[in-house]
């Protein structure tokens, strides 16, 4: 069966989540540093981001896509931290 579902317009309007979540994803690489588990935040408002992007067509989707990336790199160094302080 044929889907017949059009995709949203693209809008000229940036998620505000995505851009939360790239810069919570920014905060929380620095604050892994200072323990600061803002990597969850990161994570959270970036799928979000994600998600709002392709349902309503907004731009920010490279943002909302680096904060998470950002989310799990911050994961990484805080456990690496961990590991090294014993």
């Amino acid at each position: 069966m044929h889907d017949t579902r059009t995709p949203p317009a693209r809008s000229d309007r940036v998620s505000g989540t995505a851009v939360a979540g790239l810069v919570l994803g920014i905060l929380s690489v620095c604050g892994a540093f200072m323990r600061l588990p803002l990597w969850v935040l990161a994570l959270i408002f970036s799928m979000v981001g994600l998600s709002v992007c392709r349902r309503h067509g907004f731009m920010g989707r490279g943002m909302a896509a680096a904060g998470l990336v950002l989310g799990f790199v911050s994961l990484g160094l805080m456990i690496l931290i961990g590991i090294a302080r014993g």
